[in-house]
């Protein structure tokens, strides 16, 4: 009796299909083939059993065949704000390798679907390229309507990575109002009033978390501290920066929505001569990988980033499978990660 492990002998010198997969695995064709394909109705022990003889087999799926089989692409997107934020590269490398376990492809959309004209040539990239999408906010009410019917109208299969009011849809956001409230609760218990707040739109759940928590110490927002414009590269945060840190009433610690905008604070809060950590706390929001290796290190909240990823893939590839379910909206919940930048 052939051990499953062994290489069977009429494969040693030829290409092996699915068929010879199952054989090796031990399972029915219809089991591998759907555990290649990452359905999650396939117990993980024998998906990794399938994987594992796939692997040993050197099997590499016919996805043309598998196209016109299925009327599938076997590709799944991600839609990416046009950005120098590390954290957009972070999670697109994360979410190709899931996607690559799970023997789909990967596909990077760059657009700012802030802009409602930007909607119709993005669906029209889109359609037919991916049966799944995985999607940033946008910012505008008008502008998430016209995207989720585009999206529906077309039958491509979508999650957001950010939070969405829009009880409809699903989503797996970062918990960023907590994290708000756990980073100014830090710098207000340890004395600090001035605090200075790079954080987006007034309407935005970070924002919401930064008034929630000033409000518990009888605060408001100091609008001359208060950033609410958008950043999108180094240059424009090095030039706020620069203006807020000169005021005369400079801050004593600052609060930021992203890392690579309080990286650039802190260039500029040394630029001017300010010890940060000392003469200035500086605390942000994302955990990338850059913050923990910068001089001084970077105080951040951070989110399981992994475990944000696969869910993301896990509930997009069940809505590309056509699974019933009702809308998975789920959030990640924050933790504090103290650095030089807030240690004084």
């Amino acid at each position: 009796m052939r051990k499953s492990s062994e290489i069977p002998e009429n494969m040693k010198n030829g290409q092996p299909t699915i068929i010879d997969v199952a054989r090796l695995a031990g399972v029915a064709v219809s089991t591998a083939s759907m555990a290649l394909n990452g359905n999650v109705a396939i117990k993980a022990t024998t998906r990794e059993k399938v994987q594992k003889a796939a692997d040993t087999l050197r099997y590499v799926p016919n996805q043309v065949a598998r196209s016109l089989l299925g009327q599938k692409t076997f590709s799944i997107g991600a839609l990416q704000w046009p950005s120098l934020n590390p954290l957009h590269t972070e999670n697109s490398l994360q979410l190709m390798k899931f996607a690559a376990q799970r023997n789909y492809h990967f596909r990077l959309f760059w657009n700012d679907i802030h802009r409602p004209e930007s909607i119709k040539p993005l669906i029209q990239t889109i359609r037919g390229s991916v049966d799944g999408i995985i999607l940033y906010n946008p910012s505008h009410l008008e502008t998430q309507k016209l995207l989720i019917d585009q999206l529906r109208n077309c039958r491509t299969a979508f999650i957001f990575s950010s939070y969405i009011d829009e009880p409809s849809v699903d989503f797996v956001a970062p918990d960023v109002r907590s994290g708000a409230r756990m980073a100014m609760e830090y710098l207000l218990a340890k004395g600090h009033r001035e605090i200075a707040t790079f954080a987006g739109s007034g309407y935005s759940p970070c924002d919401r978390g930064i008034a929630e928590t000033l409000e518990k110490y009888g605060l408001e927002f100091h609008p001359d501290c208060r950033i609410t414009q958008t950043v999108e590269d180094y240059r424009g945060a090095y030039e706020i920066s620069m203006k807020l840190l000169k005021r005369k009433s400079a801050p004593t610690a600052v609060f930021v929505r992203s890392d690579f905008v309080a990286l650039t604070l802190i260039r500029a809060a040394c630029d001017l001569g300010m010890k940060v950590g000392k003469d200035l706390e500086v605390i942000s929001m994302d955990n990338t990988e850059q913050g923990a290796y910068y001089v001084p290190s970077l105080t951040t909240v951070g989110f399981d980033r992994q475990e944000k990823n696969r869910l993301l893939l896990d509930i997009l590839m069940q809505r590309i499978g056509g699974e019933s379910m009702p809308p998975q909206q789920i959030y990640i919940k924050p933790e504090l990660i103290l650095r030089e930048s807030t240690i004084n």
